[in-house]
């Protein structure tokens, strides 16, 4: 009953994501960020006071109508992430593409924690930091890009597949 046929559109995706941008920049003077999300639901630890003595850095993240947008900004994320799958009927967590939950979880917490080393994930150098005009995450960007690219043209040459099917 709740199936689409076709993935959904990544150009009114990206005009969607741009004008949540612009809404938080003007509205709450917030850049969009998921990692940033991820240390306020860790930070609320910090409200026991055995870890806020532990971990004074993350008291900032604990409380605040900021935090509260950032964390609701992600778990939104997760949310459009699940329906997005469900109603395309696009699993990509089996055995064709190589990848189980367990890897993909502890994929994922590591590119948290590199995100979270970095001072932001790569959706958030791309979107926020460029939509500042940061030459960091221009940089970053260009590089993310061109990294990209280089792969899926050595994918392609080793592979002989320029369709990347079996992805």
């Amino acid at each position: 009953g709740f199936q689409i046929s076709s993935a959904w559109s990544p150009a009114l995706c990206g005009v969607g994501i741009g004008l949540l941008q612009l809404f938080f920049m003007i509205s709450f003077k917030k850049s969009l960020g998921i990692s940033t999300g991820f240390t306020v639901i860790v930070a609320q630890a910090c409200r026991v006071q055995f870890f806020k003595k532990l971990i004074p850095s993350l008291e900032s993240f604990t409380y605040g109508i900021q935090n509260s947008l950032t964390l609701l900004f992600a778990l939104a994320a997760i949310a459009g992430s699940f329906i997005s799958t469900v109603s395309t009927n696009q699993f990509p967590l089996n055995e064709k593409y190589g990848a189980n939950v367990w890897s993909s979880f502890f994929g994922g917490f590591l590119l948290l924690v590199g995100a979270r080393c970095a001072g932001g994930c790569t959706s958030g150098q791309g979107i926020s930091g460029v939509s500042h005009l940061l030459i960091g995450s221009l940089i970053a960007t260009a590089a993310m890009f061109g990294g990209g690219i280089v792969f899926a043209i050595g994918y392609g040459l080793i592979t002989n597949d320029w369709h990347f099917h079996d992805l």
